[in-house]
Order: C-alpha cells, then sequence, then structure tokens
C-alpha cells in the first residue's frame, strides 16, 4: 500500500475531479439553483471563519457554471493576492479594473461611426472615477502612485486617452448595465474570495465599491467573507460593536448582503472526513477492526475533535499532517533501537496508543495553554490547588479591573458553583461526598483567567474525562507514563507560544492592585529590618508583585526558596531540576523533613500547612505558615479571624504586615536549625 505523506491547505478542486469528503454538495448544488433562478443584481455572502471550507464551496459553485460559458460569464477575483506588494488604494483600483477588464472584453461592439468601442467609455469613464478620487467610507485618496497604478491597469498605454476631468459612479454603472443586458449572457458571476485574509478596513472598502459600482441587472456577486471582518473593518465609522450600536453593523451587513450563508461547519461529516484522512497516511486501517469498534473509534474521534480543535477543515488538515510527521519519527525512532517498524507498544493495550497520540496532538492545536501545563504535570489527575496557583498567582478570584476585591471573589465563586457544579474550599469528605475532584477545580481556576478557556471549560474538561476513560482501558503504565511517552514522541509539532492560561492582556494584576501588593513588601520588608531575621532582609529578595524570594546562606542550596506570598503566606518551597534523580531527592528532603514535622510545629508553636507532593509528577513541596494557621488564637488579641482582600485596604495591609513580621523571623529560625541538624546527617539531599 503507498501512503500518502501529509494532507495540502488546498480548497477542493472539482475542475480535476477531486471528491469532496465533507459531503456539502446539497449545499453547493441548493446555491446553484438558487443563482439559476434569482431575480438581479444580487450579492451572496458566504460566511465563515477562515479556514471553514468557503473557497472549496465556490470553486463547486464556479465549476458547475464552467461547462455553461455561452450562458454565463464567470469572474474570479482573489483580494488577497491583489493586496500583497500594493497599498490598499492600489489593490482597490486592481480588483476593479480585473473585472471591468474581464467584462469589456465581451464587448467589442464598435459603432459605425469609428468613435471609441463600448469597453473603451466603461474603461476611459473608470479611469476618470479612480484619478478623481476613492471614496469608500471614509475618503480615501490615490495620490501619486494610485493615478499611476490606475493608468497601468485600465490601459497599457497611459496616453490613450485624453486626461479631461469627469465621470461618476452613476455614469459607470449605467455604461455597465447597458453593456451587460445587450451581451448574450443570462448573468455574470463575480466570485470574491479571501476579503477575510486582507485588513478588515479595506475588506469593507472593497464590499461598498463594488456594491456602488456593479449594482447592475443580471449581476450575482458571491463573496467569500466572515461577518467579524466586517465588524472589525466598521470600527472606524461606528466605534467598538456594542448592544446600543450593534444594529448599525448588521445594517451595513445587510445592505451589502442580499443572501448570506453560513458555512455548515456543525453539520460536515467531520467523523468520516478525518477517518478517510487518517486512512490515506496509514494512521489507522478501519477495516481492519470489528464493525462495533469501527464506530466506536468514529465516536471517538468525533468526540475529542468536538471538545477541542471542532469542525474547521484547515484545522483538521494541519491536525492530521502532525500525526502524519509524528508517525514517520516514531518509526525512524523504532529502525534505530532495531525495533519492527510496525511494533506497537503492547504494554499501553490495543488502540490505546493511537487513540492518546490523535487525542493530545488535537490539545496541542486547540489549547496550547493547556499542552503546556500537560508537559509540565502529566498526570493531570495530580492537579491541585498549589498547582493551578503557580499557574494563575489567585487572579481568578481578583480578576479584571473590578476594584472591589470582595465582590471579584463573590463572582468567581459564584461561576465556579455554576459552571462546574464545584465548590470552592470544600473539605476533602465534602468533596468525595459530591463527587469533585481536585483537579476539576484546578482547571477551572486555570481556565477562568484566559477569556477563550474560560468559554471552552466544560470542553476541556470533557476532553480529559475521554482521555482518564481511555487510560483505564489498559492496566500496565500509569497515566502520568501513558502520556509522557505521547508527548516525547509529539513535542516535534508543538508550536513554542508565550501563551500561558492568564488573561488577554497578558497581565495577572491591574496597576492598582500591583501598587498594593508592592506598598505590602515595602512595609513588610521594612518591618523585617528591625527583627533578628537575616534571611527576610533587604537585598536578599528578587520579587514579583505577588512573591517575595529569598535565599538562606546558610542552608547552601539553590533549591530552597524561603518564600512571603499572598496566597500561601510564609513558606519554604523545596524545588528541583527537571531530573528523574532531583525529582527523588527533592521528595527524599520533604519526607526528612516531615520526620521532625512535630518538633517543628511545638518549636514553632503553631501548626502548619504540609504539602507534600507525587514525586511523579512534581518538581515541588511546600512547607507553608498561612494566616489561618494562627487566625484561632490571634482573633482573641483584635486579628481579623480571615485575612484577604475581602478586608479593606487598610486593614488587610496592617495586618498582613504584622503577620509577616512577627512570624517570618520564627519560621526562619525554626526551620533553619531543622535544615542544619538534617544537612549534617544527609548532606547530599542539599
Amino acid at each position: 500500500m503507498n501512503k500518502q505523506i501529509g494532507v495540502t491547505d488546498e480548497p477542493v478542486k472539482h475542475d480535476i475531479g477531486e471528491e469532496d469528503k465533507l459531503d456539502i454538495n446539497i449545499y453547493s448544488k441548493s446555491l446553484i439553483d438558487f443563482v439559476e433562478g434569482t431575480e438581479t443584481p444580487i450579492t451572496i455572502g458566504i460566511q465563515g471563519k477562515w479556514g471553514s471550507g468557503k473557497t472549496s464551496l465556490i470553486n463547486s459553485i464556479h465549476h458547475n457554471f464552467a461547462d455553461k460559458d455561452q450562458e454565463y460569464k464567470q469572474i474570479w477575483v482573489n483580494s488577497w493576492e491583489y493586496s500583497l506588494l500594493s497599498s490598499p488604494e492600489e489593490a482597490l483600483v486592481k480588483i476593479i479594473a480585473q473585472i471591468i477588464n474581464e467584462l469589456t472584453a465581451e464587448f467589442e461592439d464598435s459603432n459605425d461611426n469609428g468613435s471609441s468601442t463600448r469597453s473603451d467609455q466603461i474603461k476611459k469613464n473608470a479611469k476618470k472615477i479612480f484619478k478623481s478620487a476613492l471614496k469608500i467610507g471614509a475618503a480615501v485618496a490615490a495620490g501619486t502612485a494610485g493615478t499611476t497604478a490606475v493608468d497601468e491597469v485600465f490601459y497599457d498605454d497611459p496616453n490613450e486617452l485624453e486626461e479631461d476631468k469627469g465621470g461618476t459612479i452613476k455614469d459607470l454603472r449605467r455604461l455597465l448595465d447597458e453593456s451587460i443586458k445587450r451581451s448574450q449572457f443570462k448573468k455574470v458571476i463575480v466570485y470574491v474570495d479571501d476579503l477575510d485574509r486582507i485588513e478588515p478596513k479595506n475588506a469593507v472598502a472593497t464590499l461598498e465599491l463594488l456594491k456602488n459600482i456593479f449594482n447592475v441587472k443580471k449581476c450575482v456577486f458571491v463573496l467569500a467573507i466572515d461577518y467579524e471582518v466586517v465588524v472589525k473593518g466598521l470600527r472606524e465609522k461606528f466605534g467598538e460593536k456594542t448592544p446600543d450600536n450593534e444594529r448599525e453593523f448588521q445594517a451595513f451587513f445587510d445592505k451589502i448582503i442580499q443572501l448570506p450563508f453560513t458555512m455548515p461547519t456543525e453539520q460536515y461529516d467531520i467523523g468520516n472526513y478525518v477517518q478517510a484522512l487518517l486512512e490515506n497516511i496509514d494512521f489507522i486501517r478501519i477495516e481492519e477492526l470489528e464493525e462495533k469498534d469501527q464506530e466506536e473509534f468514529s465516536n471517538f474521534l468525533k468526540a475529542i475533535l468536538d471538545s477541542t480543535i471542532g469542525g474547521n477543515p484547515r484545522s483538521i488538515k494541519r491536525l492530521v499532517n502532525s500525526i502524519s510527521l509524528v508517525e514517520i519519527f516514531s518509526r525512524n525512532k523504532k529502525k534505530l533501537k532495531g525495533l519492527d517498524d510496525v511494533t506497537e507498544d503492547i504494554e499501553m493495550g490495543e488502540g490505546v496508543e493511537k487513540r492518546l497520540k490523535f487525542s493530545l496532538i488535537c490539545l496541542q492545536i486547540a489549547f496550547p495553554g493547556i499542552y503546556s501545563l500537560l508537559t509540565e504535570k502529566p498526570d493531570f489527575l495530580t492537579w491541585d490547588e498549589i498547582f493551578a496557583l503557580r499557574q494563575t498567582n489567585g487572579l481568578e478570584e481578583r480578576i479584571g479591573d473590578n476594584k472591589d476585591p470582595a465582590q471579584a471573589k463573590k463572582l468567581f465563586d459564584r461561576d465556579l458553583k455554576a459552571r462546574s457544579n464545584l465548590k470552592i474550599g470544600a473539605k476533602k469528605s465534602e468533596k468525595k461526598a459530591n463527587n469533585q475532584l481536585d483537579w476539576e477545580e484546578a482547571l477551572f481556576r486555570i481556565c477562568y483567567i484566559n477569556p477563550s478557556y474560560k468559554l471552552r471549560f466544560d470542553d476541556i474538561k470533557n476532553f480529559f474525562l475521554k482521555i482518564k476513560g481511555l487510560h483505564e482501558n489498559q492496566k500496565k503504565l500509569t497515566l502520568k507514563n501513558c502520556i509522557q511517552k505521547i508527548l516525547n514522541d509529539i513535542s516535534i509539532t508543538s508550536i513554542k507560544t508565550s501563551e500561558n492560561t492568564s488573561s488577554s492582556k497578558g497581565e495577572w494584576k491591574s496597576k492598582a492592585e500591583k501598587a498594593k501588593s508592592n506598598k505590602l513588601w515595602s512595609k513588610t520588608i521594612e518591618g523585617l529590618e528591625n527583627t533578628h531575621s537575616e534571611v527576610f532582609s533587604k537585598g536578599n529578595a528578587t520579587s514579583t508583585s505577588g512573591r517575595l524570594t529569598l535565599k538562606n546562606k546558610k542552608i547552601e542550596s539553590k533549591n530552597i526558596r524561603w518564600c512571603l506570598s499572598e496566597s500561601k503566606g510564609i513558606y519554604l518551597w523545596l524545588t528541583r531540576d527537571d531530573t528523574d534523580k532531583d525529582k527523588q531527592k527533592s521528595h527524599a528532603l520533604m519526607e526528612q523533613i516531615m520526620q521532625e514535622k512535630d518538633k517543628i510545629e511545638k518549636d514553632l508553636g503553631v501548626d502548619l500547612t504540609w504539602q507534600k507532593q507525587d514525586p511523579e509528577n512534581t518538581l515541588s513541596h511546600y512547607i507553608c505558615l498561612q494566616y489561618k494557621n494562627i487566625a484561632s488564637h490571634k482573633s482573641s488579641e483584635g486579628w481579623p479571624k480571615k485575612l484577604d482582600k475581602r478586608n479593606s485596604f487598610d486593614e488587610w495591609l496592617e495586618y498582613s504586615t504584622k503577620f509577616f513580621v512577627e512570624y517570618a523571623p520564627r519560621f526562619e529560625e525554626v526551620l533553619e536549625k531543622h535544615l542544619i541538624l538534617i544537612k549534617e546527617g544527609k548532606s547530599d539531599l542539599f
């Protein structure tokens, strides 16, 4: 069997017999019937996101009328090609010129008296208009370069016509109308493709000019356009789209487009389409499966696609190309290791490996930020609040420019309950009773601060539930090992990006919040200067507005950090490099410290929060002294029972500072003493 390698991102070419695997023939046939029977002039807008198959659809319409060239004049315009290496004004002139030049080629009907042909009259009138000015929405002057371009696109010899003044769009439209009526064509069909690839304001300008010039009998315009592009292009005219002015945007679109047609991506036979592409590259051999297994496999593919990249044909082609390359890489790796080319990892179970590979590449394409977190911690079932806070810095509970932290926290708690049926801060017994999982809450927190991920939280959660179920179908490998094996292979198709799960502005705090945090750290360090602390002092800290990170010279370990944090309080952070050896050392040190837990807490006079993580899936462990650990007995001294930004700023600042200044030196003294004792007996752990 000859294996196909990759698929091209080209529209279906019906004129050379390419097969429509998305099964949209019924839609193209309906549009063809409409074009044949409709009154004119009319403009049809083929709407859809970039890559949704608009060009393939209008290709199929064009192909149908190609055999009827005596009845239908067809003109194909690629607006994006004209925008390359041209100013917006020049591109606009060239688009109109192509349509006029192709039309006038049919109108060579010289008058008996030898005067200019009708086609010359049309070109001359168009030339006058464009040389005067291009007025589309806001006035756009053609300028010197523009007038030169007008000469070039309408005439080979710029001196052929006299430079007299005059000419209006109305005159041009009248000439075109008369000429088209006299032609033998039933209709003139103009296809304008790739409008959504040019600048939105230029796309709008093109739409307006086409509407004004070619609003004549027998003309049918078929435009490939995305409504959102029109919205962006109208911002200069109407401002940002709001509920108050939404009607103005829609009215403009309705004025240009008399028949909107939305690409039926929800109706695409995506399962069969993807299955056919995967068979073409020999990733699967569906005929080798039992009938019930074929249905199950098809349903699995569709469920993963629905929760990730959806039915966008362009995204699917990228997916198939990624899989094709990964398969080549896997085969070559097996050959280098002396394994059979078709040998599967039998430990993972029949079919599981390829399903998992397909799924994780879908995640890689659809949600690169979530994929990045999976590479950091493959066993997503161990994701917890601490892991989430490392990604979000607690932004989810104070997101946006809301000046009232209590209100922001209330909104987050409400959304958490409404979107995921989870309860923030629930006890383990309560979580278990409600079938609540830590990883689901962590995922919600992570998605909450990224607007696009927040909207698709349910899809992302369902994706991971599918992966969880897939793993349960095999018994030999841990979830972490299953995922890590696939991640190692598919890393070659991952796009390295600075995208994380934070807010779209790239800031996890507003300027006002950063100023408040910086004030806290300034007052805290100032207060600690009057204590015996050697670690928590000026000149010994690196910081963000959410955390101070310090080192202890007496311990001399770059992987033991002393931190002050708004969210975790005072804590010792044990972190290691991403190697199995370092993970085990970090875990062993944490276990060694925990053997001294009772003595440490007795010396300190307060219970601590111990966060020992799974050594297979994390690089960090934490020993925390949080405000909640001391709140019960401090409240008798007038301290608040709870301390966060729901308190007034002055109260939060006062008691946060007091907490750090009073307890950080004691925490340092006690932990330092026990770490030194451990180091004397277990220096290899440092």
